[in-house]
């Protein structure tokens, strides 16, 4: 007994995303293909919503595909992968590098322009900044950090 998969084609590729292989009810894993690293990123870049966990999202739409391994960090870990932000050319915000203590300190204490709250400046500032951590103080808790109001050289409010 075989059966057929639907066959889809990929938006703006004219490549089928489910293989047209038959599959037997009775084979629990057979032997299967997966696409080159290259096509296989283009296609799963090309399907990808843009917004939310991109595993999360791998997981449900790679039942889909029968070329798309169950894990592309291993099956491609020598051919390009370097996670899953990457694959789908995003932010991995897990590799971005901060500055230390001290100079993000100091430069955070330059740029203060001491009219308004710390907390409420720094929420907005730091999106012109992209070595400024979302949350300096659980960044910074182990190494310097102790107020807001001490970030910038202030007494506490």
């Amino acid at each position: 007994f075989y059966f057929f998969l639907e066959e889809k084609m990929c938006p703006g590729f004219g490549v089928p995303l489910i293989s047209k292989q038959p599959v037997s009810e009775f084979v629990k894993k057979e032997k299967r293909e997966f696409l080159p690293f290259e096509e296989f990123q283009k296609e799963v870049k090309a399907l990808y919503p843009k917004k939310g966990d991109v595993k999360k999202w791998y997981t449900k739409e790679r039942k889909n595909h029968t070329n798309w391994p169950a894990d592309p960090d291993k099956n491609y870990e020598e051919k390009g992968w370097q996670g899953w932000p990457e694959l789908v050319s995003i932010e991995n915000r897990l590799k971005i590098k901060y500055l230390s203590f001290m100079d993000f300190q100091t430069e955070v204490k330059s740029k203060y322009p001491g009219q308004r709250g710390v907390y409420n400046w720094y929420r907005e500032e730091k999106e012109n900044h992209t070595n400024w951590p979302a949350a300096p103080n659980r960044t910074y808790k182990d190494r310097g950090w102790t107020s807001w109001p001490e970030l910038v050289g202030k007494n506490k409010e």
